[in-house]
């Protein structure tokens, strides 16, 4: 999708141009931790909430995914 690629490229762009982008501790698990528990609740919600549905939705396995809620509910 070209309207989200632009998004994320304007999103990681504007991240690198910060002075303290270079002391920050991973733009890539600042970046996913943004993302994921929008993917997850949009796959939850898509699914209703069916937790095996919405795994396969995602291309994950169903323990991960709720490792991932689990990780995200702690946030």
């Amino acid at each position: 999708d070209p309207a989200l690629e632009e998004v994320v490229a304007d999103w990681v762009s504007s991240e690198l141009n910060h002075p303290q982008a270079e002391d920050s501790p991973g733009l890539y698990n600042h970046f996913l931790s943004k993302v994921e528990p929008l993917l997850i609740a949009g796959a939850m919600k898509a699914t209703g909430g069916n937790q095996i549905a919405a795994a396969k939705l995602l291309g994950i396995h169903r323990g991960t995914l709720r490792e991932r809620i689990r990780r995200n509910e702690r946030i």
